[in-house]
Formats: structure tokens, sequence, C-alpha cells
């Protein structure tokens, strides 16, 4: 039996139905290009007839997905791009928000997939919702913000790396990946399979880390809006400028910021502009978003850090000034790519499969793999 005939048509004609959905292709267009009618398409994502090898190898290459991942019996499928064309507004780039959905949608089935090949279960924690009031938002983000590093046990300081904490302690599925430049980030919520957070791998470390706070706001306050996070601001609605707020406030609690500030300000008479990036640094977020954060705490004179910028002030040489490296939160590693290289380790999946989940190539595969069980084999020694 072909690998072709162990899939029914119902559930290929689905998967078909979908990635023809996700690439915004046409039905006429795909019987365009296999040669047949409309109708035939119809039948063929109904289930009613079941596609032929070559037509299968002409509709994957039209839809941008592999033959394998359209057979694979262990293939999950489901739709999270409803969401997010029922979020859109008239006004934000429809072509990007639905390719970012198309490939954080990939990345949670491939997780799911990978999870159920390897027997493991994915632990979603249960968080309630939190509603936003208009009246004191300001001060509910704050609060939730501490409400939410008690829950999660880390205090006041600064976190060393929120990528970890948000998959561990908040059970989000996180992925990293290369999203068009205008993006940050994507959130979605599902039912089956819990919170998923997309964050746009081009972007800097410490712009990363305030997205992913920022899509945290998201799923605590309305889990059931799929969100894109633009660079430039298209709205300012209160639920986004709830989210900013709630990120400012659990990168960089207040009480301890104040405290920091005055200890500075105490030993040298002064908040310069070095201090100012080593505060950043120790709390790994951004010159900007720390300088923002002091001035809506009333620690600096507003548009402090606009004034800087006009000024010449520039934070990478500021970094390079000072020695300064990028944060260790950079290292971060997806657990969907812990769970490709533990399959292809233990022969459940093959180098291409690993290569073609990953977008890697094979070579790089097997040089990761080695190089992540060389790492995991030096912490049981030490």
């Amino acid at each position: 039996m072909s690998v072709l005939e162990k899939i029914s048509s119902v559930e290929l004609g689905s998967r078909l139905k979908m990635a023809r959905n996700a690439v915004r292709v046409t039905q006429e267009e795909a019987a365009a290009a296999i040669g047949v009618g409309r109708t035939t398409i119809v039948a063929i994502e109904n289930g009613e007839r079941q596609v032929r090898p070559s037509e299968l190898a002409k509709l994957a290459e039209l839809y941008r997905v592999s033959v394998n991942s359209l057979l694979r019996e262990t293939a999950v499928h489901f739709d999270l791009v409803p969401q997010f064309r029922r979020s859109l507004s008239a006004r934000e780039d429809q072509g990007a928000s639905l390719e970012a959905a198309n490939t954080l949608q990939k990345l949670v089935a491939l997780s799911v997939e990978l999870e159920r090949l390897l027997g493991r279960k994915w632990n979603a924690i249960s968080f309630p919702e939190y509603r936003i009031l208009r009246s004191g938002w300001q001060e509910r983000a704050e609060d939730l913000a501490a409400e939410i590093r008690q829950r999660l046990g880390i205090g006041s300081g600064p976190i060393a790396n929120i990528f970890v904490l948000v998959e561990s302690g908040l059970g989000v599925r996180l992925f990293i990946q290369r999203l068009p430049s205008k993006i940050s980030g994507v959130f979605a919520y599902h039912d089956e399979i819990g919170a998923c957070i997309l964050l746009n791998s081009v972007h800097p470390v410490e712009r990363r880390s305030w997205t992913c706070a920022h899509e945290m706001a998201h799923f605590l306050t309305n889990r059931y809006a799929a969100d894109i996070t633009w660079t430039e601001k298209h709205n300012h609605n209160l639920e986004e400028r709830f989210a900013d707020r709630f990120a400012a406030a659990f990168l960089m609690p207040s009480s301890v910021l104040r405290l920091r500030y005055s200890e500075i300000s105490e030993e040298s008479g002064k908040f310069s502009p070095k201090d100012l990036v080593f505060l950043a640094y120790s709390f790994n977020v951004s010159v900007e978003a720390m300088g923002r954060r002091l001035e809506q705490l009333g620690l600096l004179p507003e548009g402090t850090y606009d004034s800087l910028v006009r000024r010449g002030f520039s934070v990478k040489v500021a970094n390079e000034l000072f020695g300064l490296q990028a944060s260790a939160a950079g290292n971060f590693i997806p657990r969907l790519t812990w769970l490709a290289l533990e399959a292809y380790q233990r022969g459940l999946l093959t180098g291409g499969q690993v290569a073609d989940m990953l977008g890697l190539d094979r070579i790089s595969v097997r040089s990761l793999a080695e190089s992540l069980l060389a790492s995991e084999l030096d912490d049981e020694v030490h």
C-alpha cells in the first residue's frame, strides 16, 4: 500500500483545503495548476475524489508545503487563521498578518505532532482571564504584573530569560522564527493546544523580550482574540496600551527600579546616560525601554530619551564603548527544536524530515543534534 493510500480522502482533502487557504490560493487557481475544473478541486477537498500523485505534487508546490507534511500520519492540521481574520482591522497589512498567522499555525502543528510522536504531554498551566477596566487601567497593569511575578515565584528582580519563564512558568508554546520586519510578534489561543506566541528572530533579543511580555498580557486578558504586534503601532486602543504597560511593569518592576535609581543617583550624584545603559543591560531590556520606563515612573523628565537621541546618543556605540555583550536570553532554543532533534536521535524521524520541519538543511540538522547532545553530556558530567 502506498503512502497516499494510507491516508483517507477526507483527511487529505481537509489538509489540502487548509494549505490552499493558508496561501490565499483560490479553487480556480488550484484547478488551473493541475488542469482540472473547479468542481474537481471541490470534490478533492470534500474527500469525494482521491487526488492523484502527480496532482498532489503540483498542489504542494503551489501551496508552498511539502508532500511529506501533507501525508505524514502523525501530522496535525487545524486552522488558526480565521481568528486573525476576525481580529484584523482594515488599516493593517492583511498579507503580512496572514503570513505570520500561517507561520504560527505551522509551528504549532509541528510541535503537537512531535509531542504525540514522542509520547510527550504538554502541560498547559491554568491562569484566569483578567478583566481590563478603563478606570485605573495603568494601575491594574502594574498590579497584574506584580501578581503574575508573585505567582511565578520570581520576586521583583531582573528576569534572566523571559523565554524560558514563559514556556515553563506560563505553559505557553513559544516559537522564534523569521517574520516580516514590521511584525514583532504573534499571539493566538486554541482550547485544545493552549496559548501560542511567535517572536520575530530578526529583531534584537531585547525587543523579543518586550514583545514576549506584551503578548503575555493578551494571553492574560483577552486570550481568544488573536493578536499581531507591529513595530510601528497601528492603533492605540486600550488593550494595546494595557499590554505595553504590563510589559514595562513585568520586565522592570517599579519598586526595585526606584531603589536602583536612587542608589545610582546617590552614589554618583547624578544619573548619567552611562547609568541608563548599564541599568537597561542589568534588566535585559533595551535602553529605550528603560529610558521610557524611568520617564513613566517620574524618575526622569518626560522626553529625556528622545532628547538623548536627538543629541546623537547611540546604543550600539555605547555597548561597544562599555564592552557589553548580548543578553544570554538570546541563546534560547525553542522546545520545538529540542523535540525534533530528539525524534531524530531516536530514529523516529529522518534528517530530511527534521530539516523540513525546522527549515534547515540536513548538514545543519546533524551538526545541531551533535552539539546539543554534547551539551547535555557536559551537563551530566558537571
